[in-house]
């Protein structure tokens, strides 16, 4: 759910760019510093993927900062906040398995101890030593003098580190990434706020239903009063289209909004719906490949206490990639 307002007042942008900061200054630093025991345990694991991670974390960061500060962005923040929690959820849980199954401990001399990791299958030798004597791998282990090449073979050994480090690339960029979505949803949250007019935007385009073939899609837009001050005879012309581009319309002359006027609170949202047309396997072929858009557009019209009379412009398409929408390149503006 969109933040609509915030506990910080004024100084939620501050908090929220500070939020970011940290998260950025946190992921550079995490890639120069000593290796903690609960990542990658072996000496063969150099620190190039905490370096990676922290490069991959720092440009992601200032990608969404500088491009996603805009409440048009909100859904695809909200998709991207959500998905990244689980994300890192999953990798947590993948490399918690990965630590619990396939480290090692191997002994130098009589008190020194390290952790290796370990194949995800054995040697031929060794697997026949593990059935006959009943031993667990970390006996066979020590049984061979802690020999890893005896032991595991090395595509093996290599597979796992493999499976480690992307589970550690994922969990470190997937954790630091919500993080700066769910700070930009701060932003977006107060820049609902704060203005002394009334001002209708839209905060978000969803499908309820999949695009699906024989089937007419509807497209629900959902506005936001985020003035101070009542938005009086509001009305919207508004319609979907599938198009392999988009050309900004005329604006709609006021004999246009005809139907029901609604005076909306400051701090209410509310949605609307629109269809767009039936679509053939073909139209849904295109809009998957991206070369085709469906494209949500139209103008809402209101007017303050005075009588003083505002327009709102909006436009967003469909991303197959995220399923969610973004807003279009021309055609998002307000009075």
């Amino acid at each position: 759910m969109l933040i609509e307002s915030s506990n910080y007042g004024q100084l939620t942008p501050l908090v929220s760019a500070s939020l970011s900061l940290c998260a950025a200054a946190g992921a550079i630093l995490f890639g120069f510093r000593k290796r903690a025991k609960w990542e990658p345990s072996e000496q063969d694991i150099e620190t190039g993927p905490q370096q990676v991670a922290s490069l991959i974390t720092a440009v992601a960061i200032a990608v969404m900062w500088s491009t996603m500060r805009n409440p048009m962005y909100s859904g695809i923040l909200e998709h991207l906040a959500i998905n990244l929690c689980i994300s890192c959820a999953i990798f947590l849980l993948a490399y918690g398995f990965l630590i619990g199954t396939q480290t090692y401990e191997k002994r130098h001399g009589t008190s020194q101890v390290s952790k290796v990791i370990g194949g995800f299958s054995l040697t031929t030798d060794a697997r026949a030593a593990k059935e006959s004597e009943k031993l667990t791998v970390q006996k066979l282990f020590a049984k061979y003098d802690y020999d890893e090449d005896v032991v595991w073979p090395r595509w093996s050994r290599q597979i796992a580190k493999t499976a480690f480090v992307v589970c550690y690339l994922g969990l470190i960029t997937s954790g630091s990434m919500a993080l700066t979505a769910g700070s930009l949803l701060m932003v977006v949250g107060s820049k609902t706020i704060n203005l002394d007019r009334p001002r209708i935007n839209v905060v978000k385009y969803t499908m309820p239903e999949p695009i699906e073939v024989g089937k007419p899609g509807t497209v629900l837009v959902k506005f936001v009063n985020s003035g101070r001050t009542l938005a009086k005879n509001t009305a919207i012309v508004f319609l979907a289209q599938v198009s392999n581009s988009f050309a900004d319309p005329a604006t709609p002359s006021d004999g246009q909004f005809e139907g029901s006027h609604v005076d909306v609170v400051p701090g209410v949202s509310f949605s609307m719906p629109t269809d767009y047309r039936i679509l053939n396997q073909d139209d849904v072929e295109a809009i998957n490949d991206g070369s085709e858009h469906i494209f949500v557009y139209g103008v809402v019209r209101y007017e303050d206490e005075l009588k003083n009379v505002y327009r709102t412009r909006f436009c967003g398409h469909y991303l197959p990639e995220l399923k969610a929408f973004t807003s279009c390149s021309s055609f998002n503006s307000s009075d």
